[in-house]
């Protein structure tokens, strides 16, 4: 499942945009959103978070990845999160990738998350969702956060020619932006929640001046 998110995440962080400019006007939002699934935005991942048992890696199911437990784990281990190395980040060469594992059970949510660090700290949290629960998690957020900084549709295709069409949202707040998409991880049957730090915004928004000027260079 992570080797799918990872080469998704490798083509949609070249195509973030810079900061949202609506996060200068943003009126009634929460000064900070730094939560997501569990997993708090300016964590120290190793002091945080147990490593997880080392094993092979199980061939991803729909139905072990939902499930309440991930029953190749060791009893000790029941509900408590825990990470492993994925890779480095394809676009920003600081930054690590890591999974955190075996979170909290939510009916419709994956068991698992990415994260991506800048010296040691976690600045990006991804989750997937089963959008057979979308209508859940997208009444949940807007409980939580109130009205979204931004919100629109968005379509997808896919290879049979099916048309799916699904809410995007964003909330804006001064150190992050927290981003809900259905039908954008290349297939039907999931969506993501992205939480994405100032600090990791700023560093995408450098590599987007680079690959800019380097257009213009020629190189």
């Amino acid at each position: 499942m992570f080797a799918r998110l990872h080469r998704f995440t490798a083509i949609i962080l070249p195509c973030l945009t810079t900061a949202l400019p609506i996060v200068a006007m943003a009126q009634n939002l929460p000064p900070a959103i730094t939560e997501l699934r569990g997993i708090t935005l300016g964590t120290e991942l190793f002091s945080a978070f147990k490593e997880c048992p080392k094993r092979p890696d199980p061939i991803f199911k729909k139905q072990e990845y939902l499930q309440n437990f991930r029953s190749d784990y060791p009893p000790e281990f029941k509900d408590v999160p825990c990470f492993k190395e994925t890779s480095k980040s394809p676009v920003l060469a600081n930054t690590k990738i890591y999974e955190i594992d075996n979170l909290t059970f939510i009916n419709g949510a994956g068991r698992a998350a990415e994260v991506h660090l800048i010296n040691d700290r976690i600045e990006y949290i991804e989750v997937v969702f089963s959008n057979s629960y979308r209508n859940q998690f997208y009444s949940a957020l807007k409980d939580k956060y109130g009205r979204p900084s931004k919100e629109s549709t968005s379509s997808y295709r896919n290879a049979m020619g099916q048309t799916f069409t699904g809410r995007s949202l964003v909330w804006a707040s001064k150190s992050s932006e927290l981003l809900y998409d259905e039908y954008q991880t290349g297939s039907p049957e999931w969506g993501y929640m992205r939480l994405i730090s100032r600090i990791f915004q700023a560093q995408i928004d450098a590599w987007h001046r680079e690959s800019r000027e380097n257009i213009r260079r020629g190189l």
